[in-house]
């Protein structure tokens, strides 16, 4: 292992030969250590270089290039890839004899993050493999790196260029996010990571997605942040099985999720806001596509119990607006993704204009109904509905699903009373 004490006068013997502003090419041998030394302090990694230089920048702060960076896993296979790596060292340590990092900047980073068929994760770089680090084993590496010298005292690193690729093995899409800066920081109890940038999905849609990531040392747990404007309803549905009912929606989303990671990396919670601009419902191509204005819905999953809370839906379009609340469970599961959801939903209002399915304005209010929701082929199954009819209350059950020739609706209504205006006004 090559020491800090030796590593620190070798650098100081180049840096005295660089003083001239010009930087000094690092010895085959030496490079081979230096990999050496920081692999060793990555518990589950390795770490390459393509060539370093050594100069004396103009303020006088030494300064180690490293270029062509490669960090892989133990077998082989690759995290990250940095096209240089600029580190300032601290002069007074250097002639103490020790080797300190006081900043760190990357520059052209390229680093794939990939969703494996089982919804697993893993950080990769350059073509596919096997392999790759998990969320866990990546942060916990980062972690015991910056724990020990010569990183000890880096309180922050900033990436600039970098290109992260998401590759999903189940959908077979790919998304992109070029030129984004990324930045760490270490904090009392681990790491934080923030990354900005507008994402590609191989289309002439262009997202802005804001990420960041808290890691902490002590349970190991990580807790994942995003904020996103205009990404496709269609991108986030196969993003996580909790939302996959976006996927019958063509509509740009904006809004923030955040999700809780436990030790091992397996999501512990997930609640977000998706704020929905104007798009459509359109299930199949068959379908004549449902418009509306705009929707939101505030909802938190519990992954034990495999079920997604709405605090409040609210959807608005030309013929009217309806508000309402309640829970679902993810059903009839494979691989972990749902066909199906089954829900219980109060509609605390619901008004329609009239003109559009009704002939004259409705409003119903403390509508509650038990549905089911199949996503393929597209169905929403409702036995149950009840709703207050002047103190006779109504019952009925209905469904609605997209079919070859297009939309298919019925419903059954009962109830021992009602006035002749009402059954008109609800007539469509």
């Amino acid at each position: 292992m090559l020491s800090s004490l030796t590593l620190a006068a070798v650098i100081l013997s180049f840096a005295a030969l660089s003083l001239s502003g010009q930087s000094v090419p690092a010895p085959a041998w030496m490079l081979a250590r230096l990999e050496n030394s920081i692999s060793e302090r990555l518990p589950e990694g390795r770490i390459g270089i393509g060539g370093a230089e050594m100069m004396i920048g103009r303020d006088g702060v030494p300064q180690v290039i490293l270029k062509n960076v490669r960090i892989g896993d133990a077998a082989g296979g690759g995290v990250a890839e940095l096209n240089a790596l600029r580190t300032r060292l601290s002069p007074g340590a250097l002639f103490s004899g020790n080797l300190a990092a006081s900043s760190i900047v990357l520059s052209g980073a390229q680093i794939t993050l990939r969703r494996n068929a089982d919804g697993s994760f893993a950080l990769q770089a350059g073509a596919p493999t096997q392999g790759g680090l998990s969320f866990a084993a990546i942060l916990k590496s980062l972690d015991a790196a910056l724990a020990v010298e010569p990183l000890s005292s880096i309180r922050e690193i900033l990436a600039t260029g970098v290109v992260l690729s998401l590759e999903d093995a189940r959908s077979g899409q790919i998304w992109q996010a070029t030129n984004a800066s990324l930045t760490l920081r270490r904090t009392n109890d681990g790491l934080s990571i923030s990354l900005t940038s507008d994402v590609f999905n191989g289309t002439d849609d262009l997202a802005s997605v804001q990420f960041s990531l808290t890691y902490a040392q002590a349970t190991r747990s990580t807790s994942i942040g995003v904020a996103m404007t205009d990404v496709p309803a269609s991108d986030i549905a196969v993003q996580t099985p909790a939302l996959a009912w976006l996927g019958v929606l063509d509509a740009p989303i904006s809004g923030s999720v955040r999700a809780s990671l436990d030790n091992a990396g397996g999501l512990s919670s997930l609640a977000g806001t998706l704020d929905i601009a104007g798009g459509v419902l359109r299930p199949t191509e068959a379908t004549d596509p449902v418009s509306f204005d705009d929707a939101r819905a505030y909802f938190s999953f519990d992954p034990t119990r495999q079920r997604i809370d709405f605090t409040e839906i609210a959807v608005s379009a030309d013929e009217g607006r309806i508000l309402a609340s309640g829970h679902t469970y993810l059903s009839e599961t494979t691989g972990g993704w749902p066909a199906a959801y089954l829900g219980q939903f109060v509609v605390s209002e619901a008004k329609f204009d009239g003109g559009g399915f009704f002939e004259g304005p409705v409003a119903l209010s403390d509508v509650r109904a038990d549905m089911r929701l199949r996503l393929a082929p597209f169905s929403v199954e409702i036995p149950q509905i009840a709703l207050d009819n002047a103190g006779t209350p109504v019952r009925a059950s209905g469904r609605v699903s997209a079919e070859s020739d297009g939309w298919h609706v019925s419903v059954d209504a009962r109830t021992e009373s009602i006035q002749p205006k009402t059954v008109v006004e609800f007539w469509p």
